[in-house]
């Protein structure tokens, strides 16, 4: 991080070092040559005429008084260890191999370097500890290690250098406990520990270094509290202690920091409110408590942080109403309230933020209609409104011609989707799903959104047939229209969206034929297109889908063959054809897909009129079971299907679990049934219309003889329960009812 300012010294050195052109006493030379030796001179960019005898000539080497004082070999390819020979060169002050390719040790024999000021060997790929010899070189003002792959703990010795003005460890392998001694450092400027795997609690001695500008403890794995000490350091401008373990409070103290201008604690264990104290720090432009358990309301006071550029509280616990007091901050590039159980409406204030690029208040409780005021944010990209419940979308944000990102989902909208979205040329992502409540149908002004990408309109109570301007849309890679009550044909328009990866339309009520034109869609790796009405028959350019990984066609009325070019489709990992009125045999190429006799046509008989017994019951009645029994009064049949149980254990019957039964009304007057047809349940694997496997109500107890179940007759939906009267002739007798009703 501060390189730039360790090679315009050593320049300035190399300035004040003399220009002797004697040589160096033979202990020195053999020192330069070991350097040069083991890390490989003679592929340097800038490489040593070792004829000649004056190495002060040679490139990177200062020298005073016949003596080596510096090395300034950054950035020139040196590969191989640092040699201990170093440790000779007893009068160097700055040492300077950063920007390397050197690995190995660092040799403890640098501890004898005791008239260094700088050492500065980041940016290798240095291993191993950090010597504590080093806590001997009492001058350093300068030591820089970091971008290594150093480990072990650091060295308490380091508290030894009183003299440092910058410790500099970060992005290594670090362990342990960040020493107290360090707290001897009063002359630091910066202390960067980040980037390590450094555990255990932050030391209240931290505090004494007041002169600190920077302190960099983040991406560690520290626990404990922020010590309140930490206030004391008021000539901070960057506090880091972001991406660890912390926990406790945010202590007040930080409210002395006055000359911070960051401040970031996200990504910890963090807890309480957020000190109104904050609210002193009016240099700040970045405060980041993202990603914690605070709680309580946010501070009016952050409305006097008018520097902010960046206000990040997501992924908290925050409550209470967003406070008026934040459309102050007119400097606001950034503001994520986003992911806590903030309520009320949105203040209108906020529309005051004319600098605002990114908005994000989803996932909160906040009510009401969105303001209008939000369209005087021009300069907005992205805005995020999701999962709360907002009633209504104001035509002004019409204004937001620079928007790219618009999330309205999962709210309690109503009415239909504006088409004046249609002129929001900018958007490149709509998502406007899960508002069952919005009706209507797709506007076809959304076909002039020319750049959007993705477009997720599911879950609502669209109807209408897809308009065939959406295939203007040819940079979109994602459409999803399920869950709706969408009709009509598939438009083969969308063909011409060759960059989609994924079209879901399951779950409506589309009929007609597959577009053979969705061959085109040549990097889709997902069509789903399940439980509609189509018919026809596969197209056999599905096959030309190469990168398709899922093919979701089932519980529809396809008719025809499996096409055998399905088999191209090499990457295809899930094939789903179940419940259609397919013909013919699967291909040899698609016998590992083990596709159910679902798929093929179901041939009812007199005897067995359903591929399965039983019906979907109405969910108004909160049932657990997603088919029951049905009673036939055509043939006086109970249609059922039951599981076999022991002991109240699951059990079976010549090795069947579950049959279908065929009930028939034995006697009106005495209420019994008698078992007159059964089979194994659902062999052909069928699905019920919203493509779930159904399952038994159903329940026979073989040591008792009482089968209960739930059968819904012309006009009720039943409880019941039956006594074997009659186990040669497999006769039953109602015992007892109870009619269901609507929760």
């Amino acid at each position: 991080m501060k390189c730039f300012t360790y090679v315009s010294i050593s320049f300035l050195l190399f300035a004040l070092a003399g220009t002797s052109h004697s040589q160096v006493p033979q202990i020195e030379r053999e020192a330069l040559l070991a350097l040069y030796n083991s890390a490989g001179g003679t592929s340097w960019t800038e490489f040593w005429e070792i004829g000649d005898t004056d190495e002060c000539n040679w490139y990177g080497i200062a020298c005073n008084n016949d003596s080596v004082t510096s090395i300034l070999l950054s950035n020139n390819g040196l590969n191989g260890i640092i040699p201990s020979e170093l440790g000779n060169l007893t009068n160097l002050t700055g040492l300077y191999l950063y920007s390397n390719s050197l690995s190995g040790n660092l040799p403890v024999e640098l501890g004898n370097l005791t008239n260094l000021t700088f050492l500065n060997l980041a940016n290798n790929s240095l291993s191993g500890g950090i010597p504590v010899e080093l806590g001997n070189l009492t001058n350093l003002t300068g030591l820089e290690l970091s971008n290594n792959s150093l480990s072990g703990s650091i060295p308490v010795e380091l508290g030894n250098l009183t003299n440092l003005t910058g410790l500099y460890l970060y992005s290594n392998s670090l362990s342990g406990s960040i020493p107290v001694e360090l707290g001897n450092l009063t002359n630091l400027t910066g202390l960067y520990l980040n980037s390590n795997s450094l555990s255990g609690s932050i030391p209240s001695e931290l505090g004494n270094l007041t002169n600190l500008t920077g302190l960099f403890l983040n991406n560690n794995s520290l626990s404990g509290s922020i010590p309140s000490e930490l206030g004391n350091l008021t000539n901070l401008t960057g506090l880091y202690l972001n991406s660890n373990s912390l926990s406790g409070s945010i202590p007040s103290e930080l409210g002395n920091l006055t000359n911070l201008t960051g401040l970031y604690l996200y990504s910890n264990s963090l807890t309480g409110s957020i000190p109104p104290e904050l609210g002193n720090l009016t240099s700040l432009t970045a405060l980041l408590l993202n990603s914690n358990s605070l709680s309580g309301s946010i501070p009016p006071e952050l409305g006097n942080l008018t520097n902010l550029t960046n206000l990040n509280l997501l992924s908290n616990t925050l409550t209470g109403s967003i406070p008026p007091e934040l459309g102050n901050l007119t400097s606001l590039i950034n503001l994520y309230l986003n992911s806590n159980s903030l309520s009320g409406s949105i203040p209108s204030e906020l529309g005051s933020l004319s600098n605002l690029n990114r908005l994000a208040l989803g996932t909160n409780s906040l009510t009401g209609s969105i303001p209008s005021e939000l369209g005087n944010l021009t300069k907005l990209t992205d805005l995020s409104l999701t999962e709360n419940s907002f009633t209504a979308i104001p035509s002004e944000l019409i204004n937001l011609t620079n928007l790219k990102f618009l999330s309205v989902s999962k709210n309690s909208l109503s009415g239909g989707i504006p088409a004046w979205l249609g002129s929001m040329n900018s958007l490149e992502r709509l998502y406007f799903w899960g508002n069952p409540l919005l009706g209507g149908s797709i506007p076809a002004e959304l076909g002039n959104l020319t750049k959007l990408t993705i477009l997720s309109l599911r879950g609502n109570g669209l109807s209408g047939s897809i308009p065939s301007e959406l295939g203007n849309l040819t940079n979109l890679t994602t459409l999803y229209l399920a869950d709706n009550s969408l009709s009509g044909s598939i438009p083969s328009e969308l063909g011409n969206l060759t960059n989609l990866t994924y079209l879901n339309l399951y779950d409506n009520s589309f009929s007609g034929s597959i577009p053979p034109a969705l061959g085109n869609l040549k990097e889709l790796t997902g069509l789903i297109l399940a439980s509609n009405n189509l018919t026809g028959s596969i197209p056999v350019e599905l096959g030309n889908l190469s990168k398709l990984t899922i093919l979701a066609l089932e519980v529809n009325s396809l008719t025809g063959s499996i096409p055998s070019e399905l088999g191209n489709l090499t990457a295809l990992d899930r094939l789903i054809l179940a419940s259609n009125d397919l013909s013919g045999v699967v291909p040899s190429s698609l016998s590992s897909f083990s596709i159910p006799d679902s798929a093929f046509k179901f041939e009812p008989t007199v005897a067995w009129p359903a591929p399965y017994n039983g019906v979907t019951p109405n969910s108004s009645l909160g049932l657990e079971f997603n088919n029951i029994g049905i009673l036939n009064a055509s043939d006086a049949t109970i249609y059922v299907c039951l599981r076999i149980f022991t002991d109240e254990l699951p059990s079976s019957a010549g090795g069947v679990s579950q049959f279908d039964m065929g009930l028939k009304v034995a006697s009106l007057s005495e209420a019994t049934v008698q078992i007159t047809k059964y089979r194994e349940f659902n062999t052909r694997g069928a699905l019920n219309e919203k493509a779930q496997t159904p399952d038994c109500s159903g329940k026979f107890e073989t040591t008792t003889g009482v089968y209960t179940d739930i059968i819904q007759t012309d006009s009720s939906v039943l409880e019941t329960t039956w006594n074997l009267i009659d186990p040669t002739n497999l006769i039953f007798k109602l015992d007892s009812f109870k009619e269901l009703t609507a929760n």
